[in-house]
């Protein structure tokens, strides 16, 4: 048994069709999908239940971009489809690329149903409604037809993530079938499977390219599985595999331009769609956010912020880019994607992609942001950046070709800085990861143990003397010595405790919200699954911090009290 989500809400004059009440629509329904447990991908179609003229179009299509817009603000978990009467969809789909049209085709009385041809996207058509009678009851059902390779609906809620390891093995048995299928690449066939659902349409063939279809009937056949879902190993985040390995199809089909400054379709299928979304999002923000490199700053993935640029399609954007360049030097794309999620390319997922398509320069990031944005000799990339920018801006919203240059260039800067700072965070956490090790590897030893044996020997034998006035002195200076050494050391070991790397997740939320870290004293709690709270900091540090400040207090009490003594007797 599978299903398919409709969206409804009255939905029965053109009054209601706006692009506010498509937006608290599309927000609605995105709520209300995580709360049924739809899995990631899932289509939720959004109804026309009314018969709509060729009049009433351009309001039925705002209505759409506010969908597009909120599910985009979202996260983009969802996709959408639109259901009404054949050039409703035909239309939707023109104007918003829809994914797939739900079409009631029984209903006569719509007028957008008589002499209108099927939508190029429709997946289910309602052809007869029909009595059942169950014992007492009666009512109403549908008969509805499928088109093959097409939305094939959901037959589970609350499906677990799938950890890398099963992504792994899920790329291993494609890559296999691709091999035993014969024919085409088969890195490329991998990447055709997961463009199926939502990277296949009409506008990606004119992208990049079709896919193959045969083969996907083969694998489908063979038991072949599509995730929806992929649980990062360096991140804890969850990413989306499909558009993950659409955006390796871009890349490996149009690889990125000799010159880094500027930007093509390759481009388009990862980050630079994004960046024109979140483009139309920042539009739609102006009276908030009038400065383009403030929202780029502030809102391009963060960590627990929502936009149509989240921190989860910068994932994808990289990934996708790294696995399309192992791939072109001839890896196969199921040891590439074990190398990078295995092993440690994925921790510095972000400074290889910055280097590798942006020459590591925020400049050229920006430069290249600005040429996708302003271009109009692809005609395909320009008519693509309006829709894109469409979906997420309201309506009237300035195209990014007639905004002042000089806003734009802003926006573009901080889309590069942006960039540059996830790269550097990414490159501290990795000096984190090694200074953490580093401290493991010592504890490990007998360092730390003769430090404290020294330690103990120096300051314990200098305060047996206590008769001694040099002595004292000495083992108020060694105490104090020790303590401030101890506080150092402490203190490094705060700054470069990594809480994503050392701590284990206990809830699906990331472990820094509940990490803990101060300089006074050193200490720095991580979380564990356990239940327990552990310390980052050596356990030898704060006990010998405070023994030696301890054991100084006393050697300096004693010597003040000798000095004192001294002094009456003189």
């Amino acid at each position: 048994m599978r299903v398919f989500p409709i969206f409804q809400d009255n939905g029965r004059s053109l009054a209601e069709y706006t692009w506010s009440k498509g937006y608290a629509h599309g927000q609605w329904a995105h709520d209300q999908a995580v709360h049924f447990g739809f899995n990631r991908g899932t289509l939720i179609y959004f109804a026309v239940d009314y018969d709509a003229t060729v009049a009433d179009m351009p309001k039925i299509i705002q209505y759409f971009r506010g969908v597009s817009s909120a599910l985009s603000s979202k996260g983009k978990r969802y996709l959408f489809g639109v259901y009404g009467s054949r050039n409703v969809c035909a239309q939707v789909t023109k104007e918003t690329y829809a994914t797939y049209s739900f079409v009631p085709g029984m209903s006569w009385g719509f007028s957008g149903n008589l002499g209108f041809p099927l939508p190029e996207n429709w997946s289910f058509n309602q052809i007869k409604e029909y009595q059942v009678t169950n014992g007492s009851d009666t009512f109403a059902l549908d008969n509805d037809v499928r088109r093959p390779k097409s939305d094939i609906g959901q037959n589970s809620v609350n499906r677990p993530v799938s950890p890398a390891a099963e992504f792994i093995a899920n790329i291993d048995k494609l890559y296999g079938l691709a091999q035993s299928y014969g024919k085409g690449d088969p890195n490329r066939l991998v990447t055709d499977y997961y463009r199926q659902m939502a990277y296949a349409g009409v506008q990606w063939q004119a992208l990049i390219a079709g896919v193959d279809w045969a083969f996907i009937d083969y694998a489908n056949s063979n038991g072949a599985e599509l995730l929806s879902t992929l649980n990062d190993p360096f991140t804890s985040l969850t990413v989306g595999p499909q558009h993950l390995l659409a955006t390796a199809a871009g890349q490996l089909i149009k690889p990125a331009p000799s010159d880094r400054h500027t930007a093509n379709g390759g481009d388009v299928a990862g980050w630079a769609s994004d960046l024109m979304t979140f483009y139309g999002e920042w539009r739609r923000d102006s009276d908030s956010y009038a400065s383009g490199y403030t929202y780029c700053t502030e809102r391009m993935a963060k960590i627990g912020v929502e936009s149509s640029f989240a921190i989860g399609d910068l994932i994808e954007d990289a990934d996708g880019f790294l696995l399309a360049e192992k791939m072109r030097n001839k890896t196969p794309i199921n040891k590439a994607v074990r190398d990078h999620y295995e092993g440690s390319g994925g921790a510095t997922r972000f400074q290889d992609y910055v280097a590798q398509r942006f020459g590591s320069s925020a400049t050229t990031a920006a430069d290249a942001a600005f040429n996708i944005l302003t271009t109009t000799a692809d005609t395909i990339i320009s008519t693509g950046r309006a829709y894109l920018t469409l979906t997420t801006a309201k309506e009237g919203v300035i195209l990014p070709h007639d905004l002042p240059p000089t806003m734009l260039r802003d926006y573009c800067k901080g889309f590069g800085d942006s960039l540059m700072a996830r790269a550097g965070l990414e490159a501290r956490s990795q000096a984190k990861y090694l200074a953490n090790h580093a401290r493991a590897f010592s504890k490990e030893s007998w360092v730390g143990s003769w430090v404290i044996a020294v330690t103990f020997v120096g300051v314990g034998s200098s305060c047996l003397r206590i008769r001694q006035g040099k002595r004292l002195r000495g083992a108020v200076v060694a105490g104090l010595v020790t303590a401030l050494l101890c506080y150092l050391l402490g203190a490094v070991e705060v700054s470069f405790a990594d809480p994503s790397r050392m701590c284990e997740p206990t809830v699906s939320i990331p472990t820094w919200y509940r990490y803990e870290e101060a300089f006074l004293p050193p200490r720095a709690a991580c979380p564990w699954a356990d239940g327990r709270t552990y310390d980052l900091v050596s356990p030898w540090v704060n006990p010998l911090l405070f023994i030696a400040l301890g054991v100084s207090a006393v050697c300096l009490k004693v010597l003040m009290a000798s000095l004192k003594r001294k002094r009456s007797q003189r």
